[in-house]
């Protein structure tokens, strides 16, 4: 029996340790975002400073930074509760091959429907 997976609009466990993991890289970006703003809002007041410079660069140096270690950590797994899907290429296990021949009266019943006869049009 298939169980059926509530569609909802709300992130998976999944989808919150990936945000979780990228956390680092979104605060640098949100630091380098507000960085130009700044700079932006400081033409307004006849030009950026060299602070406003400054900040700008390391902004920018801290995303590169953040960036490149996040890509050179090794991913992590993490168990989730979905089942994984075998391998195409793997044989089933002596339990899984039980299991289909428990099920597989059900499997033919349901392989063995006929469609239904079609009328002709005149």
């Amino acid at each position: 029996m298939r169980k059926h997976r509530r569609i909802t609009d709300e992130p998976t466990r999944a989808d919150l340790a990936a945000i979780e993991d990228e956390w680092p890289l979104i605060e640098a970006e949100l630091d380098l975002v507000n960085a130009e703003i700044a700079h932006i809002y400081a033409a307004d007041r006849g030009g950026p400073t060299e602070l406003d410079w400054r900040r700008l660069r390391r902004a920018e140096a801290r995303v590169t930074r953040v960036a490149a270690e996040l890509a050179a950590r090794p991913v992590v797994r993490r168990k989730t509760r979905a089942k994984q899907v075998p391998r195409v290429d793997a044989a089933p296990s002596p339990a899984e091959l039980a299991a289909i021949q428990a099920e597989w009266p059900l499997i033919a019943a349901e392989l063995d429907v006929r469609p239904a006869p079609r009328r002709a049009v005149a």
